[in-house]
């Protein structure tokens, strides 16, 4: 939206490389390290942008949008990420239901904070709930866009 394509693939390269080699371990420690920050800071705004959303998308609904914004700022920097747990939070919150919680890579237990006071077992219920708020807040962030856009273009 701001930068264009440029800025778009620089995201995406960010994005890439701390998939790649974004690790907490010897071999990828300094170059790691730095791919990791990059991707934190390309995306901190659209995070917070997100959980907004999540938040905008409960209201519309009429569910619980109080909760999902409570359940954000209560929980969402309980992760080490300073931008994965917001939108998680502000869902867990949304559907009163409970993410996160244990995890295993490559067959090594990690132990994550909860986010949400709800239930844990998921229904499909919440399930097509969460897609509505998926495609609900795309849409949403597609129209922003587009508004920025023609305001760009004409102003």
């Amino acid at each position: 939206m701001i930068g264009g394509a440029p800025l778009a693939l620089a995201f995406k390269a960010a994005s890439t490389l701390d998939s790649m080699v974004g690790y907490k371990n010897e071999r990828y420690r300094d170059f790691g390290w730095a791919s990791a920050r990059l991707d934190d800071l390309w995306n901190y705004i659209p995070a917070r942008l997100t959980a907004w959303l999540i938040v905008a998308m409960a209201l519309v609904r009429g569910w619980d949008w109080r909760a999902a914004r409570q359940t954000w700022r209560r929980d969402g920097r309980k992760y080490p990420s300073p931008n994965a747990g917001l939108p998680q939070a502000a869902l867990a919150g949304a559907l009163r239901i409970r993410l996160g919680g244990p995890v295993s890579y490559g067959g090594v237990r990690k132990e994550k904070p909860f986010l949400g006071d709800g239930n844990s077992e998921i229904t499909f219920t919440e399930y097509k709930q969460t897609i509505f708020i998926l495609y609900g807040s795309s849409a949403a962030m597609a129209v922003l866009v587009l508004v920025v856009r023609l305001i760009q273009y004409y102003w």
